[in-house]
């Protein structure tokens, strides 16, 4: 909805990191980006499409370690399959929010 693709210089970025890691870096795109079919879900069949990514991933690599990286609506989906399955580390990238502080509360002596 956003523009947002697999060859995206930060989607590459990450999963070139990771593969000179030494891990395998898998990148698909999302439902209806670039040549992949169906349409946007909020979020919710996305997930179901990176678990069946997982899934397949474990079968052809093996039992090896995941880390779930994504960026921007990718990092929103990675936090969604971090909840199914069991990962490594979870890398999430986005741009910058605006973080509001509390005051620090006074100390109360008893």
């Amino acid at each position: 909805m956003q523009g947002g693709t697999k060859d995206n210089k930060v989607v590459t970025t990450l999963a070139k990191t990771f593969f000179s890691l030494g891990y395998v870096a898998v990148r698909p795109n999302f439902r209806g980006v670039g040549a992949s079919e169906g349409s946007h879900d909020q979020g919710r069949g996305e997930t179901d499409d990176l678990l069946a990514v997982a899934e397949h991933a474990s079968r052809t690599y093996g039992n090896l370690p995941f880390i779930l990286a994504g960026f921007s609506f990718g990092s929103f989906v990675q936090t969604r399959l971090a909840r199914r399955i069991a990962a490594e580390q979870l890398v999430l990238v986005g741009r910058r929010w605006t973080v509001f502080r509390r005051k620090p509360c006074r100390k109360i002596r008893w």
